[in-house]
């Protein structure tokens, strides 16, 4: 890296490929052996790395976003086993996050790694009955989740205040495309970083959920004035407020920013691919199901 710690490079990248494909020549052996790894894991990565590490030997190109891409075609060329593309995948997806740099900041690299780990997912569908997708953003975790019920026609519903209203008919428009018909629920959730959490409070909600509660309970009668005298219970009360809805967290709506948005998008799309390969699955279950039932007949 360069004297900014915050910067890598492409010589960097380099070595971080380099250095990887050497650790799976000590380690491929152990990975093969693992309970519930399938046909040599192992070996398929260490083909698969070094494939990818094959276009760096004869390259003049100093850019990470023109290495990350060569490693990329490398990988994907010429990955071996599901294991291998997996990683290809991987690779894949980081290229395209540091697709036009010359150096990238650790943030950076950060978030091209996302882009990554979210190519890779859509090559192993885990739960995909119920996609559930998380990204690690600066400020905190961002989830997204889909889930779908039979039905005639396409009724679309967004559970959450974080998608940005210009991208309400967009997102309407793709899960429509997609997935075509059945009840769609699209639930986003944000967990902000303890750094960023401690700043998020929404006082007028809190005094309004706090005078609400004291109403219900009926200031007038003698059991309630004694229980608001007395302090703990008085801590009771305010930490239950803080856990009700909009009361915690009211900046949350920003946190799916403009720059944010491409790799939102990569995880919806992400999500979608597991629905329609699960559909897919469960289509021919069926069929095979109902074909055995006829010929019964």
């Amino acid at each position: 890296m360069t004297g900014n710690k915050e910067v890598i490079t492409g010589s960097d990248f380099k070595r971080m490929v380099a250095g990887a494909y050497s650790e799976f020549l000590l380690e491929y052996e152990e990975i093969n052996r693992l309970p519930g790894a399938g046909s040599m894991p192992g070996t398929h990565v260490l083909r698969t790395m070094g494939s990818a590490v094959m276009p760096l030997k004869d390259t003049n190109d100093d850019s990470i976003g023109g290495l990350s891409r060569r490693v990329a075609s490398g990988a994907l060329f010429g990955a071996r086993g599901s294991a291998g593309v997996v990683l290809a995948q991987m690779f894949r997806g980081l290229g395209k996050g540091l697709l036009g740099k010359y150096n990238a900041t650790s943030s950076e690299f950060g978030k091209a790694f996302q882009y990554g780990i979210l190519y890779a997912q859509r090559v192993i569908p885990e739960r995909p009955e119920r996609p559930i997708i998380t990204l690690a953003m600066q400020s905190g975790k961002l989830t997204l989740e889909i889930r779908t019920l039979n039905a005639k026609g396409a009724e679309i519903n967004i559970k959450s205040s974080l998608l940005p209203k210009d991208k309400d008919l967009e997102v309407r428009k793709l899960l429509t495309e997609r997935l075509v018909r059945g009840t769609i629920d699209l639930y986003i959730t944000f967990e902000p970083s303890g750094a960023d959490a401690a700043h998020t409070i929404n006082a007028d909600a809190f005094h309004d959920y706090w005078r609400s509660a004291v109403k219900a309970l009926d200031a007038e009668t003698v059991f309630t004035k004694t229980f608001l005298k007395d302090p703990g219970v008085g801590s009771i009360l305010a930490s239950s407020i803080l856990r009700l809805p909009e009361v915690v967290d009211a900046k949350k709506a920003d946190v799916v920013t403009p720059e944010e948005w491409p790799l939102v998008s990569v995880a919806l799309e992400s999500a979608l691919e597991q629905i329609c390969a699960y559909r897919a699955t469960e289509g021919k279950a069926l069929y095979a199901d109902v074909t055995s039932r006829v010929r019964g007949i």
